[in-house]
Order: C-alpha cells, then sequence, then structure tokens
C-alpha cells in the first residue's frame, strides 16, 4: 500500500497507539517532529539505499549506506525537537515508535 501511494505522489502513514509507518522517497528530504514515539528506526526495502544523511537524532549518518538486513538503522531517537532524514538512492521504510 504504501508504495502504491508513493507512486502516485501521495504521502501515507500507517499508525496506531504504538507505531507510524512511512515510506521515504530518494531525493526528497522527510522531516519528522519529536511527539509520541521515542524511537526511529530506517529498513531498507531495496538491497541498498544510498547517501544516507540524519540530523536531529541521536546517531546521526552522513551519507552512510545501508543493505538490508543491517542493524545500523534501528532504534535510533530524537537529539532534537525535529529530525531530517534525505537518501539518494533506494526505499526506505520509516517507523517511528514507542513502547507501551
Amino acid at each position: 500500500m504504501l508504495v502504491a501511494a508513493l507512486e502516485r505522489g501521495v504521502d501515507a502513514v500507517i499508525e496506531d497507539e504504538f507505531n507510524a509507518v512511512r515510506l521515504a522517497q530518494p531525493g526528497r528530504p522527510l522531516t519528522l517532529t519529536k511527539g509520541r514515539f521515542s524511537q526511529i528506526s530506517l529498513l531498507p526495502l531495496t538491497m541498498t539505499v544510498k547517501g544516507i544523511t540524519l540530523s536531529g537524532f541521536r546517531y546521526p549518518l552522513r551519507d552512510a549506506e545501508l543493505r538490508m538486513g543491517q542493524s545500523l538503522g534501528i532504534s535510533n531517537q530524537w537529539a532534537e525537537p525535529s529530525g531530517v532524514i534525505v537518501f539518494r538512492e533506494g526505499l526506505l521504510l520509516v517507523i517511528e515508535s514507542r513502547d507501551g
């Protein structure tokens, strides 16, 4: 569903009380605001996501590469009131979560 929305240029989020899940687009910065979710995880939906830069998070990245199966993008936290995720290639699932 998220891929279909992305292909149509629609910003879509699947959300419940513990998680918000969205698909980020390459080359389009995604700005997230700190709210009820305490953790941010990034999961590649392609074998590789290239050029990932994170700012505003406890564990920043600069022009990093994330491969499917790596744990590098799991359970990051907020360092600022908002954070920005940008990358240049691939498909990236962004999950905001909180413990129940």
